[in-house]
Formats: C-alpha cells, sequence, structure tokens
C-alpha cells in the first residue's frame, strides 16, 4: 500500500509532469487525505461524511445489490437540479 500511495502522491504533486486538473478522492481514505494535491488541481471529495463534496446517504445492501441517496455540496452542484440523486449499483 505504501508504494502505490507513493505513486499516487507523485501523479497528484505533478512530479515528473503536469499536476492533473481534476482529482476525485474519497474523503473516508486516510491515504487520500494525506495527499499533497497541486494548488491548480481542483478536488472533488465523495464520502459518507459531512465534508464530501458527494455524500452517500441511507446505505442499503442485499442480496440483490446495493442503494443509496447521495447529496451534492452546493459549491460542485453545477446543473444538477436536484439535492438528492438515488443511485443503485
Amino acid at each position: 500500500m505504501e508504494a502505490y500511495f507513493a505513486a499516487k502522491q507523485k501523479l497528484f504533486a505533478g512530479e515528473g509532469g503536469e499536476p492533473p486538473a481534476f482529482a476525485v478522492l474519497n474523503r473516508d481514505d486516510s491515504y487520500s487525505r494525506a495527499l499533497h494535491i497541486a494548488p491548480e488541481t481542483r478536488v472533488f471529495w465523495y464520502g459518507i461524511g459531512p465534508d464530501s463534496d458527494l455524500r452517500a446517504l441511507h446505505i442499503v445492501s442485499g442480496a440483490s445489490g446495493c442503494a443509496s441517496t447521495s447529496s451534492m455540496a452546493s459549491s460542485v452542484r453545477g446543473g444538477i437540479a436536484a439535492d438528492r440523486q438515488d443511485q443503485r449499483v
């Protein structure tokens, strides 16, 4: 896991090339939160915690699959009209 994190760190810091314009990262993952991301990279966080840009709510799983309701922060919602979107995986 440490080698994977080190490679990911190089990518998001822009070592050896341009840093990404956007990054989609798991807010619930301690490795993602520890990344040093280039200032010009716009980060979109997903997870179950209240500080995620896209937050999974009311998660239900069973033999037929998983379902959840999601909430997107207004700062990243853009053209999406609804506060909540039903998602089935």
